[in-house]
């Protein structure tokens, strides 16, 4: 991936905030838990792959003039 979408970036961590959400509120619920932590994890996973495969653009090397 030669540019980093903001977009995509977004739409991750969109999708783990109401995961989050959904999981404070299953607590009581110990398989409905599990399953979103889960999902949880997943979801970071992909953000992950997504940031880690992030090339930023070399900067242009200064040259020393003597």
């Amino acid at each position: 991936m030669g540019k980093l979408d903001i977009p995509d970036v977004c739409a991750h961590l969109d999708r783990l905030k109401r995961l989050c959400d959904r999981l404070e509120k299953a607590q009581a619920d110990e398989q409905r838990y599990r399953e979103l932590a889960f999902q949880i994890r997943a979801e970071t996973d992909a953000l992950h792959a997504m940031i880690c495969s992030y090339t930023p653009p070399t900067p242009p090397r200064k040259t020393v003039s003597t």
